[in-house]
């Protein structure tokens, strides 16, 4: 059986992008085991994709392919990457989109991709996902080793979803995702701001004030946004049988300020 590729793109679904990817996968490997993660992250919008990437690989079985294509630079001098770690390989762009998740392994072999043999024919500026990546995964999948389609090097990109910023009114949250059902996830980890031991907490979101936390969805009041800790690890607004995001008028990309006060930093 061939190794799995799991495509995570900006692409959508109204377009054929993402079909096409999987059409050159399968001309080369007719065998191949094609899982979509998402074709739905925010359009150019690489924190987004870290952390969909982030959340998601590690339930993915080892030897598992990832091309992921969020590339607002595509056509650019941009590098094109495969990362191999211990567990699995890694394919994207070099903008940063592949760093937080690759930081979770042990890598092995970082690859640019400059062989054209395993590219399409006619190598087009603005759709690197269907002549480069995908070829080169559906290569991969059959076995290719790594170090054939490039130049290996030793450093990418850096790009951390989970940096914050502070100013003189508490730390600055960055919005990371909104879900389908308007949860605003943030990017705070369940296990850091549980660590806190908080005996109080306010989350501003658009002048909305969030200063009450649930474990799950029932136990929130009707109308009124919490927190709640994600199945992703991270904590989420949420508002039961409603959409946070609709009411606090903000979506992925924006800002959220977090302020507190805990005994453990008194």
């Amino acid at each position: 059986m061939t190794q799995p590729i799991a495509l995570l793109t900006d692409f959508g679904v109204q377009d054929a992008y993402a079909g096409v990817m999987k059409g050159v996968i399968c001309s080369i490997n007719p065998d191949a085991c094609i899982i979509d993660i998402s074709h739905g992250v925010r359009p150019q919008d690489l924190l987004n994709g870290s952390y969909l990437l982030y959340t998601s690989f590690t339930f993915f079985p080892k030897g598992t392919i990832f091309c992921v294509v969020v590339d607002p630079g595509v056509g650019s001098k941009r590098a094109a990457l495969c990362i191999k770690t211990r567990n699995y390989f890694f394919v994207g762009p070099d903008n940063g989109v592949l760093w937080s998740s690759v930081q979770l392994e042990s890598v092995e072999k970082i690859i640019v991709l400059d062989n054209p043999k395993f590219f399409t024919p006619q190598m087009s500026n603005t759709f690197h996902g269907r002549d480069l990546f995908a070829p080169v995964c559906a290569h991969l999948s059959l076995g290719t080793e790594v170090s054939a389609m490039g130049t290996p090097v030793e450093q990418i990109r850096q790009l951390d979803f989970l940096a914050v910023e502070t100013d003189g009114q508490g730390i600055k949250l960055r919005i990371v995702h909104t879900d389908h059902f308007g949860n605003l996830v943030l990017n705070l980890k369940t296990r850091d701001f549980l660590r806190l031991s908080l005996d109080y907490f306010s989350i501003t979101v658009n002048k909305v004030r969030i200063d009450r936390m649930v474990s799950f969805y029932e136990e929130a009041p009707s109308g009124v946004p919490v927190l709640i800790p994600g199945s992703s690890g991270f904590m989420e607004v949420s508002l039961r049988s409603g959409s946070a995001a609709s009411l606090c008028r903000s979506t992925t990309g924006e800002w959220a300020l977090f302020s507190f006060k805990s005994k453990r930093l008194s």
